[in-house]
């Protein structure tokens, strides 16, 4: 990952870290309000291709699919100059680490943001807005739960830019 003030001409890649209910997609539409860059958000096209609760069987097949449609279109934005914002989690380092292989690979500079918040808070805001009964991946609590033992927050090493939400 290429450091923030980086000066290249190459499109950047920002790739959102963090839990559910930490901000992510606020940050992801406030940059690219600021900044004209494209978002793709990982949970919105799953929403929209598989609806709100898809089967927990199927998940990981369809996430997948999802996710390899996405890196296309990230692809072709970047072709034609325009930076983009990944509103996904990248919850482990395997996968930032994938990320940053795919960035390159499309020739852009990547960014990692980490967005933060308390997980009391985080978790308040996703169970409250599955209860809202909105386009939303439906995530309860034990899911939440679930989710957070599997995160494994950035090291040192991997040069992310910081941005909290509480």
């Amino acid at each position: 990952m290429s450091a923030p003030g980086d000066r290249s001409t190459r499109p950047t890649v920002h790739l959102l870290c963090g839990l559910p209910g930490c901000g992510k997609t606020t940050l992801a539409r406030r940059m690219a309000a600021e900044s004209g860059a494209i978002v793709l958000g990982h949970d919105e096209r799953m929403v929209a291709r598989h609806g709100t609760n898809p089967p927990e069987a199927e998940f990981a097949a369809l996430a997948g699919a999802v996710t390899e449609e996405l890196w296309r279109e990230a692809s072709e934005v970047v072709a034609s100059g325009r930076d983009v914002i990944l509103d996904w989690g990248f919850w482990t380092r395997a996968e930032r680490d994938a990320a940053r292989e795919r960035v390159a690979a499309i020739g852009a500079i990547g960014v990692l943001h980490v967005v933060a918040c308390e997980d009391k808070v985080a978790r308040a805001r996703t169970l409250a807005r599955t209860a809202t009964g909105g386009p939303v991946l439906e995530i309860n609590g034990a899911a939440w739960d679930a989710f957070r033992a599997r995160f494994e927050p950035p090291g040192a090493d991997e040069g992310a830019v910081s941005s909290r939400s509480d």
